[in-house]
């Protein structure tokens, strides 16, 4: 895979000095209906299963500024009413991946478990 990449981008492209850090804004910026719908959850719950925000409303004037709503799933409960999110402005969002599809994506591509994750 480092093979190809190199041939197609060269030995030092460019997206890879991308931040890896992005506030909720940015995160869902130029998604398609500002992200309604998609599972969002901050890295302090990285590892967590069943443990994310799922966006319902989005209202942004900008990438640093606006409100976000969602509703909070803790435990694999979901919560009944949407509620804005909390920190959306600070820079530790990620798109939520359930563990289980994690392990069976790795499963169909071929990846065995001992392979780094990083």
């Amino acid at each position: 895979m480092a093979t190809i990449l190199k041939q197609l981008y060269g030995h030092h492209p460019s997206f890879l000095k991308l931040s890896s850090k992005r506030s909720l804004f940015e995160l869902i910026a130029h998604l398609p209906n500002s992200g309604k719908g998609l599972k969002v959850a901050p890295s302090e719950w990285t590892g967590k299963s069943g443990c994310f925000w799922t966006i319902d409303e989005c209202l942004v004037e900008d990438v640093t500024k606006g409100k976000i709503t969602g509703r909070l799933t803790m435990n694999a409960t979901r919560s009944g009413k949407s509620k804005e999110i909390p920190n959306a402005h600070k820079k530790s969002w990620h798109f939520y991946a359930a563990p289980e599809e994690t392990t069976r994506l790795e499963g169909k591509l071929g990846i065995p478990e001992s392979a780094p994750t990083n």
